[in-house]
């Protein structure tokens, strides 16, 4: 058995969570693009990578991250409840602010947002078996993203791409 073979239904989970949450997210001048792809490893990861970018690869810079579910946690702190974040100026604020005077919406607390992030590292955990997690930078031939993070699981036979990016 490879390692796609029994964390099919956990990709495919968070393929679609991460999916919703980038629509959740987007605003109507921001668009929030959270995807989860699953890409064969001919021969390295960077020769996955680049063909994951179908030849517009101009330069790869990948950090190994040593702490994998801590640097993990951060950017799923960071990208999932973007639409609660704080503004960067008052007009911003004023703008793109969500609001949820009487807190109903459960994402709205601290104890629900750790359930969700609680919930989303444990699949990512059963999904992922790797051999070594990194930080990826990426410069293409085309337009990628205005703001972005990439974080690359390589395992023996794959390499999953999860990334998080915002444009206008």
């Amino acid at each position: 058995m490879t390692s796609s073979d029994n964390s099919v239904p956990e990709i495919a989970w968070l393929q679609g969570f991460f999916c919703a949450f980038g629509w959740f997210n987007s605003k109507t001048d921001r668009g929030y693009t959270f995807t989860f792809d699953v890409i064969p490893k001919p021969s390295s990861v960077r020769e996955a990578i680049g063909q994951h970018f179908a030849g517009e690869l101009k330069q790869l810079e990948l950090t190994l991250l040593e702490d994998w579910p801590s640097a993990c946690r951060e950017l799923l702190t960071e990208w999932l409840f973007e639409f609660n974040s704080p503004a960067i100026t008052p007009t911003d604020h004023a703008y793109y602010e969500l609001k949820d005077p009487h807190r109903s919406f459960s994402l709205s607390h601290d104890y629900f947002r750790e359930m969700l992030l609680s919930e989303v590292q444990q699949r990512l955990a059963a999904a992922v078996k790797p051999i070594a997690v990194w930080k990826a930078s990426v410069a293409l031939r085309r337009w990628y993203e205005c703001r972005y993070d990439d974080i690359v699981f390589e395992e023996n036979d794959r390499v999953l791409y999860l990334h998080f990016g915002e444009s206008d």
